[in-house]
């Protein structure tokens, strides 16, 4: 079955690999290529702060495209290396905290004060969804459950600065990372602890908050929908 963002990820593969090809005969390395991804994330938490909202957009729109590109780079010229993957996830992680820090900042200078507490519930839910899986894969545990994985959430805060709507993407973030947290927290328990138990099924809610569906199904799709729609539209500031 044809998806909406299945035919997003086609053209855009299609588009990527022009890119990788141009980067490779540059000579371009992963590891600058993450390291320029950074360093666009810093602009953005940089504009942000400053409340250039859309330039902040822009910004992760840049970041994105770098952190795309790495790993198809590295894959592609046969120059990938354990330290890259170690050395792309701290910045990562690092990138995830200076654009909702940037935000945090905007907040804590103009008000309201509410959002600056959305902000810092945003970045701990964010650190501690990469957290809960890579020590679970520590484990030996695959735990990849949950939504609001980090190309769901920097892709919402690039939509908040281009159409500044950032206080309804931070309710967002603040609920549903911290709901995707507690998820992969209950999904290693489950599996280390009581492998024979499950949480009670309660239709629509069940499915909203304990998200199983892979990505590029109909079921992402709609996901997607409307995690687009409910910040976007509604009148929240």
């Amino acid at each position: 079955m044809r998806t909406y963002t299945g035919t997003v990820r086609r053209a855009v593969n299609a588009f990527k690999a022009v890119l990788v090809e141009g980067l490779v005969r540059t000579g371009a390395t992963p590891d600058l290529i993450t390291f320029a991804g950074f360093l666009f994330a810093c602009g953005g938490g940089l504009a942000f702060a400053a409340g250039r909202f859309p330039l902040g957009g822009l910004m992760i729109l840049l970041a994105g495209a770098c952190d795309v590109l790495d790993g198809a780079v590295a894959q592609r010229s046969g120059r990938g290396t354990p330290f890259g993957a170690f050395f792309d996830s701290c910045l990562d992680r690092y990138s995830d905290i200076v654009l909702l820090g940037g935000v945090a900042l905007h907040y804590a200078a103009r008000g309201p004060r509410r959002n600056v507490a959305l902000a810092l519930l945003a970045i701990a839910g964010s650190t501690l969804v990469s957290y809960a899986r890579a020590r679970a894969e520590a484990l030996g545990i695959s735990c990849k459950v949950g939504f609001w994985e980090r190309a769901e959430r920097t892709f919402m805060i690039m939509l908040g600065g281009f159409f500044w709507r950032m206080p309804g993407v931070l309710w967002e973030l603040a609920i549903l990372a911290n709901i995707t947290a507690a998820h992969r927290i209950y999904h290693v328990w489950r599996r280390v602890r009581r492998p024979s138990w499950d949480l009670p099924y309660v239709p629509v809610l069940s499915d909203i908050l304990f998200w199983e569906h892979p990505r590029y199904t109909w079921q992402y799709d709609v996901y997607v929908g409307l995690g687009i729609a409910l910040p976007l539209l509604l009148p929240i500031r």
